[in-house]
């Protein structure tokens, strides 16, 4: 419906015609009386003109009348029917006709303006509609990746957890392993350890044999004799000697003594140190375990380096029982293949700032710069072939980061090298309350 003027009267215009003739009328049948009383018409003559003049202006007033209401009518009609149009096709390009008539030109030409902003705003709203449609399905699609991703990563956790278990499963394998090896190299030294006690304790027990051969030869004697003068009694001690035997015997019983109390120690902690480690955290005086750990490995050291031991005061604390000693002996051993002649290797423990701090030195070649920041790498060796594994650094590492504490490192090629061990003294609560917190998460993701 195309908007458009014409020349035809406007409602205006033509109720303002009709209010004209109606007071043009009024005031002519107001003259035509004057002129009648003036002119002395009769009564019945001037009654005539005025209800003639009256039905004419009146006949001529309807029309205007019906004249003004068509112009009303129309503009109305045009009005209603562009609406009803509008509200059935919903198509807000359709404009109302703007006709001759002001008053309804203008209510035309606003509405169609508002059917044009109409138009405008339902045109933005279709295009923010269509953005909105496009951004839901790449959220729709979004959200879908992302459970896909969450499924994965889920799978991940799942594998990533098996795998866990498996490294835990294989650490603990190796950390055995090489105690085995490491017990393995030392077994020779041991047994030189025990066989040196073992050795003097089966020649006293071959004295101690003879000497009860002769007491018993004197027995045999004086058995055989009812009364034995003093100068009789005097040759029998000497001929069995029964004065040395007298003196030496408690000397050869208390050597002997000694070394099976040596020989017990060796095996002892032999046992101790060698035992499969069950993982579980032990109350333990750290000087003491690192002297149990010296009297395995005494052998393996007595002849490169000279043991020097600065103990500080330290109070018993909480570790991994047999996997601490593990360490140390792999850091003395190191030391002693470490000196090429004969020196000396220093063991000193301290207690400072809630930790225990372990250093084992030694006077040996040092480490190159360039191997520094590779030497707790697995199977990292520069020893030959054949004479080490390459993991007792690194099972040094992982088992001093398992006790929540670190193992560092200096050295100076020609002068030595200091491994420095530090234990929190509060090791095995960190140890609790991270199983505390851990137990929840797994619940939670069952």
């Amino acid at each position: 419906m195309n908007g458009h003027r014409n020349a035809d009267f406007g409602l205006h215009q033509r109720f303002t015609l009709l209010m004209a003739f109606c007071l043009a009328a009024l005031v002519s049948i107001g003259l035509l009386a004057v002129h009648a009383i003036e002119a002395g018409w009769p009564a019945d003559l001037a009654l005539s003109w005025v209800l003639g003049f009256l039905l004419g202006a009146g006949i001529i007033a309807a029309w205007l009348s019906a004249w003004v209401a068509s112009g009303l009518r129309r503009g109305v009609s045009d009005i209603s029917e562009g609406l009803n149009e509008v509200s059935d096709t919903h198509d807000w390009s359709i404009r109302l006709p703007i006709r001759g008539d002001v008053e309804f030109s203008r209510i035309a030409d606003r509405l169609n303006n508002l059917f044009e902003n109409i138009a405008q705003m339902d045109k933005h709203i279709q295009t923010n509609t269509s953005h909105l449609k496009e951004a839901n399905s790449a959220l729709i699609e979004e959200v879908e990746v992302r459970r896909q991703m969450e499924l994965e990563l889920e799978e991940k956790a799942r594998s990533q957890e098996q795998l866990i278990k498996r490294l835990e499963a294989t650490q603990s394998q190796l950390i055995q392993a090489e105690k085995l090896a490491s017990i393995g190299q030392l077994a020779a030294g041991v047994a030189h350890e025990i066989n040196n006690p073992i050795g003097f304790v089966n020649s006293n027990l071959g004295t101690l044999r003879d000497y009860i051969r002769k007491l018993i030869g004197a027995l045999e004697v004086y058995r055989g004799m009812d009364y034995v003068p003093e100068d009789e009694k005097a040759s029998i001690a000497e001929r069995f000697d029964l004065a040395y035997i007298t003196e030496d015997v408690p000397v050869l019983v208390q050597e002997s003594m000694e070394g099976i109390d040596r020989v017990k120690k060796i095996v002892q902690d032999l046992k101790d140190f060698s035992h499969v480690d069950s993982g579980e955290w032990v109350a333990v005086n750290l000087n003491k375990s690192i002297d149990s750990t010296l009297n395995i490995v005494r052998n393996e050291i007595k002849y490169k380096a000279d043991v020097v031991k600065e103990y500080g005061d330290l109070p018993e604390i909480q570790v991994l029982g047999s996997q601490f000693n593990q360490v140390v002996l792999n850091l003395l051993v190191n030391a002693a293949h470490a000196i090429e002649k004969f020196g000396t290797i220093t063991v000193r423990t301290r207690h400072a700032d809630s930790c225990i701090f372990v250093d084992v030195q030694d006077t040996g070649c040092g480490i190159p710069p360039e191997n520094m920041k590779r030497i707790f790498d697995p199977f990292f060796t520069t020893k030959p072939i054949g004479t080490g594994t390459g993991l007792g650094l690194s099972l040094a590492f992982s088992i001093m980061k398992r006790m929540h504490g670190e193992i560092s490192v200096t050295s100076e090629l020609g002068k030595g090298t200091c491994f420095t061990l530090r234990i929190p003294v509060d090791a095995a609560d960190r140890d609790e309350a991270e199983d505390t917190e851990a137990t929840p998460d797994r619940l939670g993701s069952q």
